[in-house]
């Protein structure tokens, strides 16, 4: 069933036309990703779809009993209520229906017969029964415990007043209302901002749990894989719709880029040689005709365009000089605030080309710790000892005090790069969403989003071997994360960075270090310092459980793992009672890594290769069979909709059960395809895997 649909949407702001013919339909159990360069109006079109902004032409519509549900970038504040009392607002709807069911009760008590008034007033009161028992309004108490301890709020925060919550948590507040309202339709603007990993992943399991429609902006694209099944591109004012995740629909914009610029290329060829042959004989008269033959044709040309947003860049910044292989030892590291203990004993290592990601819950300490490593924190006790020839540089979101801002944002860039990287300069600004005479701006008007931006990109122009980050994915858009996640990844020194992006994590991480809050009063964070990448760091997890004080090497199934990689590796330092070691293959080849069996040397056989790309061609072909059966099953869902939608269908009992027989069934049918192609997409990443 469509729950929420926009038509022939327009709106301009000034010349530029934001939203030129804009259409798209929610569906039930839709989960679609609404894509585009910043300022392309995703952001708008969720204002326009919640009732908040007017079209200039077109309309939104939708069933007047579909409750829909917005969550804005920012600016929202909840106080003068306990949290408590404050999540408690997201059931006064049906706090309404209560009501109404005791309306109903009287008015039955009244009507002892069988008539068509009474069946009316049965088959209400049924209904808003089941509304309410489907919607936990009689366990809320649980259900509200459940949101908040999935969003990262302890239960103490319960009897806090809202208004003591800073900004970040502010939203949270408002993200659990709208999952608490339990709406029909979900439009969300930016929901995993302000999420550690683990509340985006407790959110992701939460919208897949959801059974209404959802639309949602998002720069996370592993969350986004985690959850959508559908991408709503805007792209020069139009939307168009692609079936699938996040991953899929990149896959098959880059194809559809590809034709698009050779199209482009081919097209500026003809425009130049029309513009050519214009210019070099318009003063000669006897070729007049031939002149204006080409003048008319020129201007029937209908341009493409390709915005510079969609250009895909890869930029390459300067390498730093190679340092020693030992990067960096902090030894018996212990910080406090007043009586609030943050680390004792915490040791780790880092060598040569680790490339090292902090992560935790929020209030555990990352930043701080980053501070500390990077020397901006010196109110400490234990020891850090750095490599030879170590050349730091760190990020974090504060970084935007170093700059000039009596600069323009071109005059800062050419002051921080070397000479040899001028005239690359305003593609660098272009990728990281410096666009235009933007450039020109003075650093003294940028908001604080553009100013890390700014600073980030200026640390990049002259890296150290050491790169520190923290957050430096936040104001980024897709693109510039993956213009940025490229340069790391070709950077040949080592990085220790915090991040809440599993996408940017997964494909840059090759070490994770996890803290994790205290269990009991009076603990300390416990460490755990795990070689291998992220997806290997999400199963040890999975087997040993998140917390394990396997540090203190006793009994249980991390214990003879942990002992056994302490034992055997000189860069296993977090050995102290507050953290653990954990090395892929250290306990007897129990856990095997990433790699593949082959001949001893960690490569394939010429055989095995053989028949690992026979599979991965038979999944391949597989994969395209199930995402067109799954496009031809959504269309036959539509279409089954829409003849539900049928006056002539809906009041004939007979019709409208079979139609929704048949709807059941291919719902069916197609969450088993949406499995299988779930599956089917992790086989092949495996299988591409090196």
């Amino acid at each position: 069933m469509i729950l929420l649909q926009a038509d022939s949407l327009k709106l301009s702001f000034g010349d530029r036309e934001i939203l030129k013919n804009v259409s798209i339909r929610i569906p039930e159990r839709g989960r679609i990703a609404l894509s585009g360069a910043n300022g392309s109006g995703k952001s708008t079109l969720l204002t326009i779809l919640a009732g908040l902004r007017q079209s200039e032409g077109g309309n939104v519509s939708s069933h007047k009993a579909v409750r829909i549900s917005y969550l804005p970038q920012s600016g929202i504040e909840h106080r003068g209520r306990s949290l408590e009392d404050e999540l408690e607002t997201a059931f006064s709807h049906f706090k309404e229906d209560e009501a109404r069911l005791e309306e109903l009760g009287r008015r039955l008590e009244h009507h002892s017969s069988e008539g068509p008034e009474t069946r009316k007033l049965l088959e209400e009161h049924h209904q808003i029964s089941e509304r309410i028992a489907s919607s936990h309004y009689y366990q809320r108490e649980q259900y509200i415990m459940r949101t908040i301890r999935g969003l990262g709020f302890k239960t103490d925060d319960l009897h806090r007043d809202c208004g003591n919550f800073s900004g970040g948590w502010q939203m949270r507040i408002a993200l659990a209302k709208i999952i608490l309202e339990n709406p029909d339709v979900m439009l969300l603007d930016e929901p995993t901002n302000y999420l550690d990993l683990d509340a985006r992943q407790w959110l992701a399991d939460e919208m897949n749990r959801f059974h209404g429609g959802i639309l949602m902006v998002s720069h996370d694209k592993g969350f986004l894989d985690d959850t959508v099944n559908q991408v709503a591109e805007l792209f020069m004012g139009q939307i168009k719709l692609y079936k699938g995740n996040y991953s899929h629909y990149e896959r098959l914009r880059e194809q559809e880029m590809e034709i698009l610029i050779k199209q482009y290329e081919q097209q500026q060829q003809e425009i130049q040689q029309l513009e050519d042959f214009i210019a070099r004989f318009r003063a000669n008269a006897s070729k007049a005709a031939q002149v204006q033959s080409r003048i008319k044709q020129l201007n029937k040309i209908e341009r493409i365009e390709i915005p510079e947003s969609m250009k895909r860049m890869h930029l390459h910044f300067p390498q730093a000089p190679r340092s020693g292989d030992m990067v960096l030892e902090a030894d018996n590291i212990e910080k406090s605030y007043g009586d609030l203990h943050i680390y004792r004993n915490l040791s780790l290592e880092l060598q040569r080309g680790d490339r090292a990601v902090l992560i935790g819950p929020n209030g555990v300490g990352k930043s701080t710790l980053l501070r500390i490593l990077a020397g901006r924190d010196r109110n400490y006790q234990g020891t850090i000892r750095y490599g030879s020839k170590v050349e730091m540089a760190y990020f974090a979101q504060e970084s935007e005090d170093e700059l000039n801002t009596s600069w323009t944002i071109m005059e800062e860039m050419e002051a921080a790069s070397p000479t040899e990287l001028y005239p690359n300069l305003r593609g660098m600004l272009g990728a990281f969403l410096f666009r235009g005479d933007d450039i020109y701006k003075p650093i003294s008007v940028l908001s604080g989003g553009e100013k890390n931006r700014l600073a980030l990109l200026k640390m990049l122009m002259r890296p150290g071997n050491f790169l520190i980050l923290d957050e430096p994915t936040n104001h980024l858009d897709l693109t510039s994360k993956e213009v940025l996640l490229d340069a790391l990844k070709d950077y040949e020194g080592t990085i220790l960075f915090v991040s809440h992006d599993r996408f940017f994590i997964r494909e840059l991480a090759t070490r994770v270090i996890e803290l994790q809050l205290p269990e009991a009063e009076g603990d300390y964070r416990q460490v755990h310092n795990i070689p291998g990448n992220f997806d290997y760091y999400l199963e040890y997890r999975s087997k040993f459980g998140s917390g394990s004080h396997s540090g203190n090497h006793g009994s249980g199934p991390a214990a003879g793992a942990a002992a056994s990689a302490a034992d055997s590796s000189a860069s296993a330092s977090a050995s102290s009672s507050s953290s653990s070691v954990y090395h892929p293959g250290a306990s007897s080849g129990n856990h095997p890594g990433p790699q593949e069996a082959g001949d001893g040397t960690g490569k394939l056989s010429h055989e095995e290769m053989k028949k690992r790309r026979s599979l991965l061609k038979k999944l391949q072909r597989r994969e395209e069979e199930v995402l067109s059966s799954i496009e031809e099953g959504d269309e036959k869902q539509a279409e089954i909709q829409h003849q539900m939608s049928l006056e002539e269908n809906y009041s004939d009992g007979e019709k409208i059960s079979a139609l929704q027989n048949s709807l059941d069934s291919l719902e069916q049918k197609q969450q088993e395809l949406h499995l299988e192609w779930e599956d089917l997409a992790l086989r092949l990443e495996e299988l591409k895997k090196p």
